[in-house]
């Protein structure tokens, strides 16, 4: 372990999508033992989502632990004498950008040499921008080929290598998504950012300029581990040189702002399920019954803010648990709550959803949810071309997740998300959409 939150892999990384887990409706791996004694209730199927697979010698799966005590502050990765080449990000391994670039000449990933893809992207670029500059002043075809076979760590190498050789990046001189051009442009953008480039530039965008984007926000920055918003957050100050803290502070206020400021100080306990602590549980439920959720209660959004933020996923699941048997639905009763503001709601909706016991039997968590929300950008007149490419650019970076959100979707709305995807799109759109759907079997 590094500094806190930066897993680091010294072995050789595996293929993209190698690490395949367990299928959404595999049968459930059973309830796990209490810390000590018989706990008050029964114990939620659930472990830690989103977890690094283990490698020979490396840290085991799951959320990567601080090597430092609680509570100690984070120690930025420049600190250190030695960078790995590699980190893990949202459940993939992604090149680490505190790491020191490839000295010229030397390959960067074993087994790929970068120069003729290199060529064939300055040959993909035709003359002139096309009639109105729409597109037509590049090769799809190659665009789309190279950037949907090439994986993570590929382009990576390519973008470093395109760098050295021209001084500009590689996603700025791709097309990208205009007013007037394809959504096809912003999924060739995205895929040579990277997983991680990608999510800050998201962020950027749902801060900057006006209003603030939070449904984007939500997706994020909450539900996620200690180590990726530590990695966000050090990676938006490398490309953008300011505080992504402050940048979501300045653009948000009361609760909502509380929210996602306690979000962005990744504090959450790093709690196994076996961890749970069922006293601290039970105190949970009767405290959000009081703070608003029961009858004639006095509202407090803080409250909830502190509890949905700073607990871990394990206790989350187990809370919801036990204030179902308790009282009512909380994710139903929160719906009916009307003192929650939207965002708050919606906020919180997320959070739940992502680790109830009842859709999250088996890793990776969160799939249900995710099916839903791509189903959500889809429905009704009109899609939601932002919201859908952003999801399934996101999802399709990690082979295992994209097949269990297939699955999910398969199973929740009784069609292939393929076929959904392509009824809403059309030309290269198309095409590139269903191949990153398609690329998880």
């Amino acid at each position: 372990m590094t500094s806190e939150g930066y897993q680091t892999i010294y072995t050789q990384p595996l293929p993209q999508g190698s690490h395949a887990s367990a299928s959404p409706i595999a049968t459930s791996p059973g309830a796990y033992p209490p810390p000590t004694g018989q706990p008050p209730i029964p114990q939620p199927h659930v472990q830690i989502p989103h977890g690094a697979p283990g490698f020979p010698g490396a840290t085991s799966p799951g959320f990567p632990v601080a090597a430092v005590p609680v509570g100690t502050p984070y120690q930025p990765a420049y600190h250190l004498q030695h960078q790995p080449a590699h980190i893990y990000y949202n459940g993939v391994l992604v090149p680490n950008p505190d790491a020191p670039l490839a000295a010229h000449g030397m390959r960067k990933v074993a087994n790929y040499d970068p120069q003729t893809d290199f060529e064939v992207l300055k040959s993909a670029k035709k003359g002139g921008t096309g009639m109105l500059g729409i597109g037509s002043g590049w090769n799809d075809t190659t665009l789309m080929k190279m950037l949907t076979e090439r994986n993570i760590l590929e382009i990576d190498a390519l973008a470093d290598d395109w760098a050295s050789k021209t001084g500009q990046m590689l996603a700025d001189y791709l097309p990208s998504k205009t007013a007037i051009n394809s959504w096809f442009y912003e999924v060739i953008h995205a895929l040579a950012l990277g997983p991680l480039g990608y999510d800050v530039e998201l962020a950027r965008r749902a801060t900057i300029g006006v209003g603030t984007d939070e449904s984007l926000l939500m997706e994020l920055l909450l539900n996620r581990s200690n180590s990726d918003i530590e990695i966000l957050k050090r990676a938006y100050t490398k490309r953008y040189g300011s505080n992504l803290t402050q940048e979501v502070k300045g653009d948000l206020s009361n609760a909502t702002k509380a929210m996602y400021s306690m979000a962005l100080m990744a504090q959450r306990p790093q709690q196994l399920p076996g961890q749970v602590d069922y006293m601290q549980v039970e105190k949970d439920v009767d405290d959000l019954n009081a703070h608003g959720l029961g009858k004639g209660t006095k509202f407090d959004e803080i409250f909830f803010c502190q509890v949905f933020v700073n607990r871990s996923d394990p206790h989350i699941a187990a809370m919801i648990d036990r204030y179902g048997q308790k009282y009512k639905s909380l994710s139903k009763v929160i719906k009916s709550v009307p003192a929650f503001s939207k965002d708050m709601k919606q906020g919180l909706l997320y959070i739940i959803h992502g680790v109830k016991s009842k859709r999250n039997r088996t890793e990776p968590f969160g799939t249900w949810r995710d099916a839903k929300l791509l189903e959500k950008a889809m429905a009704g007149a009109g899609t939601n071309d932002k919201a859908l490419v952003y999801r399934i650019v996101r999802a399709s970076w990690n082979l295992a997740r994209m097949k269990a959100i297939k699955e999910c979707y398969r199973l929740r709305y009784g069609q292939e998300l393929e076929k959904r995807v392509k009824g809403e799109t059309s030309g290269n759109y198309k095409t590139i959409m269903t191949q990153l759907v398609a690329k998880a079997r």
